[in-house]
């Protein structure tokens, strides 16, 4: 099924965009997903720590976190805010 659909998309010349774009996205959600790994844990272990609670939350938990798409994005600001925030709460 996706070889026809390549070569239907290749006979109108738009194969080699679509197989980009989808190398594009793999390659983004993977760089979001290596990023989660490191901005998810901080994010969500540090409020669980300052509510009195164990940081339950570990690496692959924010690898799955960062490929979500809305969330990897986010990431990085909520860590930039947690810091922020949590330098003026202890």
């Amino acid at each position: 099924m996706i070889n026809l659909l390549k070569m239907i998309l290749e006979g109108i010349g738009l194969g080699s965009l679509v197989v980009g774009g989808v190398a594009l996205m793999i390659t983004l959600n993977c760089i979001f997903g290596i990023i989660g790994i490191f901005v998810w844990p901080y994010v969500i272990n540090s409020w669980l720590i300052f509510y009195g609670k164990t940081a339950q939350v570990v690496w692959w938990h924010g690898f799955l976190l960062g490929v979500v798409s809305p969330l990897g994005k986010l990431g990085i600001i909520l860590a930039l805010l947690t810091w922020i925030v949590l330098m003026f709460l202890r």
